[in-house]
């Protein structure tokens, strides 16, 4: 007489012990494919403003209109203290002057490699601390130099079609300067 395994009793159904493993491979495997299509296709874009006047960011939160685009407004000591890593782009706006090397420096410890990184408003040397290719160091500047709601809205349109590579909820990109 073969011998038999006993079934497990999932939810009162007989389920034998290996169809119990196998549809717990697939329901871990369903559940792995659905959290990267999340994490790449879907998620918000999240976005750091750092020491942005209450004017400009209140422009920026006006114009957003996508509800997969998250803006986030910190202060410089906040920002040392916060994980940047987590945004898709930051974005700080030195007004009076350039960044001092302490303020430099900070900035560099705080930033991933990959993270996309730009300096609005600054003098002289300021601008190296970019880590964008010059076309779209150029296109956010202007995007948001020029300002309304048409400009301010392709500027956060680019950073989840262009920055954060995001493939659903996303809008076209246009040259508005």
């Amino acid at each position: 007489m073969k011998e038999t395994r006993p079934g497990y009793n999932l939810f009162l159904l007989k389920i034998p012990h290996r169809a119990f493993s196998r549809y717990t491979v697939f329901a871990l495997g369903l559940s792995l494919l659905m959290g990267a299509g999340w994490h790449f296709w879907l998620s918000p874009t999240r976005i750091a403003l750092i020491n942005f006047t209450e004017n400009r960011y209140a422009q920026i939160t006006e114009a957003n209109d996508n509800r997969f685009i998250r803006i986030d407004r910190l202060s410089p000591e906040k920002a040392a203290e916060k994980n940047l890593t987590s945004f898709a782009a930051v974005y700080y706006m030195k007004r009076g002057g350039k960044p001092t090397p302490k303020e430099t420096a900070n900035i560099r410890k705080m930033l991933g490699k990959k993270t996309p990184f730009l300096v609005f408003a600054s003098a002289g040397q300021g601008s190296d601390i970019t880590n964008l290719n010059k076309t779209q160091a150029h296109d956010l500047t202007a995007y948001i130099k020029n300002g309304g709601l048409v400009n301010l809205r392709a500027f956060l349109n680019y950073n989840r079609r262009i920055l954060d590579k995001k493939k659903v909820f996303r809008e076209a990109v246009f040259q508005t300067f």
